[in-house]
């Protein structure tokens, strides 16, 4: 099953083509270090934000814990920069700040 951001395009601007490292490096206490990898794939770092009305961000908040399971499984969103829907994943918890009607998350 497919899950697809449904939030709004995320934009030109929120694109940060930052290197992400894809291995952690442990040096045990006896013997050589060691080389363990993160995940599989290494992808660029998004940063946005984006604003929501209460029920969208009620709506967003469900679609975090319940279908991307708080940010652990992959999910489609359109790439305005290549054209193409690409896989992505939430490697941090959203925040938000809200103002009498709209939640900003970012």
């Amino acid at each position: 099953m497919t899950i697809y951001w449904t939030w709004g395009e995320i934009l030109n601007n929120g694109f940060q083509n930052e290197h992400q490292e894809g291995t952690i490096r442990v040096t045990p206490d006896a013997g050589s270090p060691m080389t363990r990898q993160k995940w599989t794939d290494v992808m660029d770092i998004i940063q946005g934000t984006f604003t929501l009305t209460l029920q969208e961000y009620i709506d967003f908040m469900s679609w975090y814990k319940s279908t991307i399971k708080q940010g652990t499984l992959p999910f489609q969103y359109y790439d305005c920069r290549y054209d193409v829907y690409r896989t992505a994943r939430l490697t941090q918890k959203p925040t938000y700040t809200t103002n009498s009607k709209y939640y900003n998350v970012n």
